[in-house]
């Protein structure tokens, strides 16, 4: 059963429109294994769809919405243990020495297959 967005009232309207300019998308399928999710994955279909998302995110990075003037934007690489995995993590703060409360923002859902670096994720998105 397909998700109705547009009878969600949880939704804001003006998400509900811009998300209506979008094609339904394909129904995830079921996969027999983890290779084949990752083939399915890197199709051409599927990286010239994550192009395109990756062209309108940047498309609404706007420096008047989220200024990116007065912070420190720094990106710490680290190493997960015990599988060696290397993790960035993106620290966005005033440009002082200041302490600060913190917000800690983690991707789940759809941006495990994107990037916190894409526009409209953060100031200062590469």
């Amino acid at each position: 059963m397909a998700y109705d967005i547009e009878g969600d009232p949880r939704i804001d309207p003006r998400v509900k429109a811009l998300l209506s300019l979008f094609p339904p998308a394909d129904q995830p399928s079921d996969v027999s294994s983890r290779e084949e999710m990752l083939e399915e994955a890197s199709s051409d279909d599927a990286l010239a769809g994550e192009e395109l998302v990756k062209a309108f995110l940047e498309m609404v990075d706007d420096e008047g919405i989220a200024p990116s003037k007065g912070l420190r934007i720094v990106t710490h690489a680290v190493t997960s243990s015990p599988d060696g995995n290397l993790i960035n993590i993106q620290y966005i703060r005033p440009d002082t020495d200041d302490v600060v409360p913190c917000v800690y923002y983690i991707h789940g859902g759809g941006m495990a297959t994107m990037s916190c670096y894409y526009g409209n994720y953060g100031p200062g998105a590469e």
